[in-house]
C-alpha cells in the first residue's frame, strides 16, 4: 500500500467502489470476459484464477504439497489463500459456490438426448451450451 500513501480516505473509497463495480457489472459470461480483458492484464487474470484454483483444491482436501505441485504456486500464496479460507470474509467461498453451480449447469446443459420415445439408446447431441451462456 506504500504507493497509495498520498491518497485521501475518500479517494481510496471511491477507487474501491469502482473496483467493486467490476464484480456486479457482468450479466453473463461473455460480459465478464469483456470486462476482464479490458480492465485486467493477463497476468492479473492468471493470479486471480490461480488463487481460486488453489482454494478449490484446498477445500477438496488436497495437501499443500499437492496443490503447489499441481498448480505451480508458491507456498506464500498458498498460505495466504488458506488463511483467507479460514479467516476471510467469505468471498472465496462465494466464488467457489458459484463455480460449482456453473460446472453443474455445464454438465446438465451441454448435451441433450435425441431420438423418439420408443428409441432405447438415444443419441447424445452437443447443445452448444457453454459457461459463457450462464447468466445471473
Amino acid at each position: 500500500m506504500r504507493r497509495y500513501w498520498a491518497l485521501t480516505k475518500q479517494l481510496k473509497n471511491k477507487f474501491k467502489n469502482y473496483a467493486r463495480a467490476i464484480f456486479v457489472a457482468a450479466q453473463d459470461g461473455r460480459e465478464a470476459i469483456a470486462i476482464m480483458n479490458d480492465l485486467l492484464t493477463e497476468d492479473e487474470q492468471l493470479k486471480i484464477g490461480r488463487r481460486i484454483a488453489a482454494a478449490k483444491l484446498l477445500t477438496e482436501g488436497y495437501s499443500y504439497d499437492e496443490v503447489i505441485f499441481e498448480l505451480r504456486v508458491g507456498a506464500n500464496m498458498l498460505v495466504r489463500v488458506s488463511d483467507l479460507l479460514e479467516n476471510g470474509n467469505g468471498g472465496i467461498e462465494i466464488v467457489l459456490k458459484r463455480l460449482e453451480k456453473e460446472e453443474q449447469a455445464l454438465k446438465e446443459n451441454s448435451f441433450a438426448r435425441e431420438g423418439g420415445s420408443k428409441k432405447v439408446f438415444k443419441k447424445k447431441v452437443r447443445t452448444g451450451y457453454s459457461v459463457l451462456d450462464e447468466t445471473r
